[in-house]
C-alpha cells in the first residue's frame, strides 16, 4: 500500500512539471537581418547520430528523408530517430530558412556538424535527496535535478560549387532544472538543455554572419545555381 501511494505521488509530481512548447524551440532573433540567397540545409551525419542522439546503429550511418521525421539507418529498414535528433534537426531547418531567403533558385548550403556535445548530471545530489525523502520536499518544488548541455556547433556556408566560403563555431552551455511547477521532467529537461545551448550557438553564429552578410551573397551569387550534389558525410 505504502508503495502505491509512493508511485501515485512521483506520477502526480511529473504531471506538475512544466511541458515543452513552440516558444522552447522559437529561432532568436538578432538586430541585424541577414536576408542571404536561399540556401539548402545539410546536417554531418556522424557527428549528430553519434553525439548528439547516440543513434548509431552498428556503426551505421543515419539517413532522413525530407519529411524531418524518420531516420533510415543503412540495412535497416525503419527506425525512428531519438527525439534530441528529430528537436535539433526541425530547428536548424528554421534557423537557415531565417537566414536566407525562402524563395528563388538556391545558390549553396548551410552545412551543420557538431564538434562537440555532452549531458552532464551536476544537480545528481538533489536526486539522491528524493530518493531518501521520499520525494516529500518535492512536493513542495524542491528539485529533482539539474542537467547540462555542453555543444560546439559549426555551420560552413557553401556555394554552388562546392566551396566553403566561410567557416563559423560558438560553444556554448546550457542548464535547466527538472522540478515540480517551475521546473521541467527530466526527459524534457535533457530536450530543453540541448535545444538552449543550440540556440545560443545560432544566436552568436548569425551575429558573425551578419558581419560577413553582404561578402557571402556576392560569392553565392557569382557561385551559381545549386546543382544536384551532396557532399560526402552529409544529407538534405
Amino acid at each position: 500500500m505504502k508503495k502505491t501511494i509512493l508511485l501515485l505521488g512521483i506520477i502526480s509530481l511529473c504531471i506538475q512539471c512544466r511541458m515543452l512548447g513552440p516558444a522552447d524551440f522559437a529561432v532568436t532573433p538578432i538586430p541585424t537581418k541577414i536576408d542571404l540567397p536561399r540556401l539548402e540545409i545539410l546536417t554531418h551525419q556522424q557527428s549528430f547520430g553519434a553525439m548528439f542522439g547516440n543513434a548509431l546503429w552498428g556503426n551505421q550511418f543515419l539517413m532522413y528523408d525530407n519529411s524531418w521525421s524518420t531516420f533510415m539507418p543503412v540495412g535497416y529498414q525503419r527506425s525512428i530517430a531519438p527525439r534530441k535528433i528529430l528537436d535539433a534537426m526541425g530547428y536548424l531547418e528554421r534557423e537557415t530558412a531565417a537566414i536566407s531567403r525562402r524563395t528563388g533558385n538556391a545558390h549553396g548550403y548551410a552545412r551543420y556538424k557538431l564538434l562537440y556535445y555532452e549531458v552532464r548530471q551536476p544537480g545528481f545530489g538533489w536526486e539522491i535527496l528524493s530518493s531518501l525523502t521520499c520525494f516529500i520536499p518535492n512536493f513542495f518544488g524542491m528539485p529533482f535535478n539539474r542537467l547540462r548541455t555542453d555543444l560546439e556547433l559549426q555551420l560552413e556556408i557553401v556555394d554552388a560549387q562546392g566551396n566553403i566560403l566561410s567557416t563559423y563555431r560558438s560553444a556554448q552551455s546550457a542548464l535547466v532544472w527538472s522540478a515540480p511547477y517551475w521546473g521541467y521532467w527530466w526527459t524534457d529537461a535533457v530536450r530543453k538543455a540541448c535545444i538552449s545551448a543550440l540556440q545560443m550557438a545560432m544566436t552568436d553564429i548569425k551575429g558573425q554572419i551578419a558581419l560577413d552578410r553582404n561578402t557571402l551573397e556576392t560569392q553565392l551569387l557569382d557561385g551559381g545555381q545549386l546543382p544536384p550534389f551532396v557532399s560526402e558525410g552529409y544529407r538534405r
